[in-house]
């Protein structure tokens, strides 16, 4: 999406390189226009699906952690399939994560939180430090979304997970 929370992020943790995986060019367009006007360096952001970016671009276990914000619901079950959280891109988070690495999930659809949050927990390599099927309520990211900006605005509740890398 908008870029706003990779540069948050980017700016909240200057020592750290983000990868920002979009697949609409008019956000990585934006990404590299602000990267190029005013930094920061430790910035990337890559067009194209993160079904095949994801596991293409980082080797097991080198990512420290990973955010989905607001990922499209896809609301009609013919559709499901194009959900990006599946069992099988689970699997790929579970390689890619370093031990003690984070996946952190933030929607304002209750019910694809819980089926994100169900997969998740579902792969033996994860844990929920709140608890089986268990939210965070603040996101302690250092950073907003577009969307989570929004929502906030407009009194929308935003629903919020995260599980570790055992």
């Amino acid at each position: 999406g908008r870029p706003h929370y990779l540069f948050e992020r980017a700016h909240a943790m200057p020592g750290r390189n983000l990868v920002g995986l979009e697949c609409k060019q008019r956000w990585v367009d934006a990404a590299i226009r602000r990267q190029q006007r005013s930094g920061p360096t430790n910035v990337l952001a890559c067009l194209g699906d993160a079904w095949a970016l994801f596991p293409a671009l980082f080797d097991d276990g080198a990512v420290a952690g990973v955010h989905l914000n607001f990922p499209d619901p896809w609301w009609k079950k013919r559709h499901g399939k194009r959900r990006l959280v599946d069992a099988s891109f689970v699997d790929d988070l579970a390689s890619r994560l370093a031990p003690g690495g984070f996946v952190f999930v933030q929607t304002d659809v209750h019910d694809l939180l819980a089926e994100i949050l169900g997969l998740l927990e579902a792969n033996s390599a994860f844990d929920n430090p709140a608890g089986a099927g268990q939210c965070c309520l603040e996101n302690g990211m250092a950073a907003r979304s577009h969307r989570e900006k929004k929502c906030i605005a407009l009194g929308i509740p935003v629903f919020r997970a995260g599980v570790t890398r055992l």
